[in-house]
């Protein structure tokens, strides 16, 4: 719910023409934070309990829900109506009907639930590569980390200094969703410290191809659809990640961990060419879009 709330407000809260800045501070702020949090809760855990950490994670939650409530914002919210889940599957109706006829965006959630389908699934196995296999252990894993996490700086730092053509965005995307895809297809063949640069590279590349895709689309919907395609959005991605990942799993038990990284990438690469480069025009024009007033079926 809190999720949900965040992506229809976040949205409105950006000044006009600085969606990218925006996106791409609150992109880098989540895996940066992550990173230094992870070791000292495991630190405070062992020092002071879960119970007590839950705690204290109660008490920031309340703070930052005060700090919210002082956000100034004019909502659009229906009058007269009470929740029903006859309501509720309306809405969901509604934002159906929607993608339905956005084909630009359609193609750009296709992709993107391909991708973090399979992403589940592919991060069980490289987890189990470093488990299993000779040379290589957890703590070297862990590194992937840190590597994703400058790479990602560095990456939103450059988005959110250099402003992108919006005629250049589609091209931009597009070179990103391949290399990434082929990164991943090649990562676990490589020796481990390709192994890091691969990451480095794919953090730097991943913020600024999803900032630019997240900022299109939330500029293209108009205000009062975009909870209602937040909703379907999130259960679209749930789906989809519930099949791939379960795929990925299967390929982990009948073949070495590399190939079912390289087989989720190419069956990636291949949905990348059926939707974004198939659907170009339509995919396109979301990223020219300037606002809902600009948005075309």
């Amino acid at each position: 719910v809190d999720q949900m709330a965040y992506n229809a407000i976040y949205p409105k809260l950006i000044p006009k023409g600085m969606e990218e800045k925006g996106y791409a501070v609150s992109s880098m702020l989540y895996p940066v934070i992550a990173t230094v949090m992870t070791p000292l809760a495991a630190v405070f855990y062992n020092k002071f309990g879960g119970a007590n950490i839950l705690l204290v994670q109660g008490v920031c939650s309340l703070l930052a829900a005060v700090t919210e409530s002082r956000i100034q914002l004019k909502e659009t919210v229906r009058e007269g109506t009470e929740f029903s889940f006859r309501q509720w599957w309306g809405d969901l109706k509604e934002a159906a009907h929607y993608l339905k006829k956005e084909k630009g965006i359609q193609s750009m959630i296709t992709y993107s639930s391909i991708t973090n389908g399979f992403y589940g699934g592919m991060e069980a196995a490289e987890v189990a590569f470093f488990s299993t296999a000779p040379g290589f252990n957890s703590t070297m894993y862990s590194f992937f980390t840190v590597a994703n996490v400058i790479g990602r700086t560095i990456g939103g730092t450059v988005l959110y200094r250099e402003r992108i053509p919006k005629e250049k965005k589609y091209g931009l995307a597009l070179f990103i969703y391949l290399f990434y895809d082929t990164m991943d297809a090649i990562l676990l063949w490589l020796p481990f410290p390709a192994m890091l640069v691969n990451r480095a590279c794919c953090g730097f590349l991943g913020i600024q191809s999803g900032t630019l895709r997240y900022a299109a689309i939330q500029k293209y919907i108009p205000d009062e659809m975009r909870a209602r395609f937040n909703g379907l959005e999130n259960i679209i991605y749930l789906s989809f990640n519930a099949v791939l990942s379960l795929f990925a799993g299967y390929l982990g038990d009948h073949l070495p961990y590399p190939w079912v990284l390289t087989i989720c990438s190419v069956i990636t690469i291949i949905g990348c060419f059926l939707t974004i480069v198939r659907n170009k025009q339509a995919v396109e024009a979301v990223y020219l879009c300037e606002g809902p007033e600009e948005a075309t079926s």
